[in-house]
């Protein structure tokens, strides 16, 4: 058994029938180059040897007795696996358009509660030979560096890895605790709030005083910090729906890095800036573009050395203006170095885990019914946001990775979305490229590809100012082009990088239908749920 953190918790307790809480993350293998495709046997095999590695995936909630304190995880006997890995085939002609279409209608489920938290998908048939693999997790079991570490324990380093990774902590299923000994703990538990809250208070106080620092003395940062509730209203704002539209983006790492070292930036400002720019393109096409700017959360991990290889969430958060009002890439690059800094000496002077730590001490059940009333009565449509969008950057692998033979071509992460910030940007890194994921409520956001794919014409424009500033490319030749080509049904696609091989990923031949997820597990045991 093992108890919630109060942040672990919050993450269920923000779940509403139009925001599920889910954290969805899709890698797209390439076939391997003698025996086909990865196949869903091959992966489902893969799962149950790993099981011994992935706690996660063996441990079902239980809540306690009148809802007095937060959930606890207890190791599942019933959990069989075949009833977590499901199978799915891309209509024809499998593009990553079509691919988005399926990871969006996945996302949006909501997982069942009763079971351990988490579904992976094996989409094949995808174009070029190739297979996705979609890990749903609910946010409660795992931030984005515990979800990577989930995948680090799928995947190898080498195509044949030996035999017999399957150590791990050893599990046979709890032996569920009773009632009456979960509501005793609770009690317990609750005995000590006061002496916590005590302290929690005094911690309050001292970070209350650095945020006035901070904001009255903006030349200990160099800049004013970005606050809350200072958003402009923008079509990303407001009530959302529970339909869900995703996209997909990337960009060659040297060229980020090379835009990095060029004005002296960090690798997530140059991200920021390009979704800075790509974001003020799209919404002066849609007519939406705020005289100001942009007010974007960043999640910051505060999980130290030693919590690393463990679950949960660890996490912290700054805010950060994304100057969309300004045209000009450079000055935008700039305000934004400016503004990450000031937000850094922010989270810096409230501490990390002061959110967790308060959450810690909320009331399950006004928490939970307070995220329902609020979704219910739309009330995110009778306020001004208090943020506009959700960022977050998170390191991948430098090196190749690999499942049940085949290599690991891309990978994109998608965060959930709630009501009143319909749209999350997740970036990762992995080998020599940063790949680009996007979801957002579908109503709110149309015409989703076109941020997307405008983050990789962002980072060329970024590289050709660049250029001016040191004639001197990185390593490799550098895309410093905007695309301007055009697919059949008229969408803008990215046009290949100079200097890097083409693959299928990123570019869309055209799309079929709207299609409809057929699952299997159990050898179809469960039947087909509706797309």
């Amino acid at each position: 058994m093992k108890a919630l953190s109060g942040l672990d918790a919050a993450f269920l307790y923000l779940e509403t029938p139009s925001a599920p809480m889910n954290v969805v993350c899709t890698i797209v293998l390439e076939p391997p180059a003698s025996d086909g495709p990865c196949g869903f046997e091959r992966i489902l095999r893969l799962v149950e040897e790993r099981l011994p590695r992935l706690a996660p995936f063996r441990r079902r909630l239980m809540p306690v007795p009148f809802g007095i304190d937060h959930p606890v995880w207890v190791e599942d006997p019933d959990l069989a696996v075949e009833d977590h890995v499901y199978r799915a085939e891309a209509p024809a002609p499998g593009t990553d358009r079509i691919l988005a279409q399926l990871v969006a209608e996945i996302a949006a489920r909501p997982l069942d509660r009763s079971r351990p938290l988490w579904e992976l998908w094996v989409i094949e048939r995808l174009s070029g030979g190739r297979t996705a693999l979609v890990l749903k997790l609910h946010h409660a079991v795992a931030d984005g560096v515990a979800g990577a570490e989930l995948w680090l324990q799928l995947l190898d380093l080498e195509p044949n890895p030996p035999a017999g990774r399957t150590d791990g902590d050893p599990w046979d299923g709890d032996d569920p605790p009773s009632q009456i000994a979960l509501l005793g703990r609770a009690v317990g538990r609750l005995a000590r709030r006061p002496a916590q809250l005590a302290r929690l208070l005094a911690r309050t106080g001292r970070s209350a005083a650095g945020l006035a620092r901070s904001t009255l003395d903006p030349a200990a940062s160099g800049a004013r910090p970005a606050l809350p509730l200072g958003a402009p209203r923008t079509r990303f704002n407001g009530a959302i729906s529970p339909h869900r539209a995703v996209a997909y983006g990337s960009a060659r790492l040297a060229n980020l890095e090379f835009v990095k070292a060029t004005f002296g930036a960090t690798l997530n400002d140059v991200v920021l800036a390009a979704c800075s720019l790509s974001l003020r393109n799209y919404l002066e096409a849609h007519g939406d573009l705020p005289d100001g700017p942009l007010l974007a959360t960043v999640p910051v991990s505060v999980r130290t050395p030693e919590q690393m290889g463990t679950y949960g969430n660890r996490l912290s958060a700054f805010f950060v203006h994304l100057p969309v009002h300004l045209a000009d890439p450079l000055e935008q690059l700039r305000a934004i170095q400016a503004e990450t800094r000031a937000g850094k000496h922010l989270q810096s002077e409230l501490g990390g885990g002061l959110l967790g730590d308060w959450l810690q001490l909320a009331s399950p059940a006004l928490f939970s019914r307070g995220a329902q009333l609020y979704s219910s009565l739309k009330l995110a449509n009778r306020h001004r946001p208090i943020h506009n969008l959700v960022i977050s950057n998170v390191p991948g692998p430098p090196v190749p990775l690999y499942a049940a033979g085949s290599r690991v071509a891309a990978a994109y992460p998608h965060g959930p979305i709630i009501d009143g910030v319909g749209i999350n940007i997740t970036v990762v890194s992995y080998v020599d490229s940063v790949d680009f994921g996007i979801i957002a409520c579908r109503e709110s956001v149309p015409d989703i590809w076109d941020i997307a794919l405008g983050f990789g014409a962002a980072v060329g424009d970024l590289v050709k100012l660049s250029l001016r500033e040191t004639p001197q490319p990185p390593s490799r030749s550098h895309a410093a082009t905007r695309s301007s080509a055009r697919g059949p049904q008229g969408d803008r696609t990215k046009a290949p990088l100079p200097g890097r091989r083409t693959r299928s990923r990123g570019t869309d031949d055209g799309e079929g239908g709207a299609p409809c997820i057929r699952e299997s597990s159990r050898a179809s045991r469960n039947g087909c749920r509706a797309g």
